[in-house]
């Protein structure tokens, strides 16, 4: 349930906002995979694919308003700043950040049911 980017950094990592990790969900693949499978034009999955099969869908989506979404609701959830500027690929500048701060094991249950919390929030 924990996406490795840094493992493939050739494919994965951009020149800005750099995440390393990523956490899903079974039913997130699922989406992905359900996009993947009805793209026509293109088997790969990436970040273009999914903003063309929502617009096809007749759905107007920035995807930056995803990312907003994504930060404000973690935040709302309790998930501390400093796991949402890691998962969004902010590098932190403090000393603390980036040499002594160790995250809790339990932080990617933590996310991942916010994000099926919002989820169900959507659906509604």
């Amino acid at each position: 349930m924990a996406l490795e980017h840094f493992r493939f950094s050739s494919v994965f990592l951009r020149r800005t906002k750099k995440a390393y990790i990523s956490f899903v969900s079974p039913e997130i693949l699922k989406i992905a995979n359900s996009i993947s499978a009805a793209s026509s034009y293109n088997k790969i999955l990436s970040y273009n694919a999914v903003r063309l099969a929502i617009r096809k869908r007749g759905i107007n989506c920035d995807m930056r308003f995803c990312r907003k979404i994504h930060a404000s609701w973690l935040s709302y959830c309790g998930i501390q700043s400093e796991i949402i500027n890691m998962l969004q690929g902010r590098t932190p500048r403090s000393v603390f950040s980036r040499h002594y701060l160790t995250l809790k094991l339990d932080c990617r249950d933590k996310v991942l049911q916010a994000l099926d919390k919002l989820r169900r929030d959507i659906e509604r």
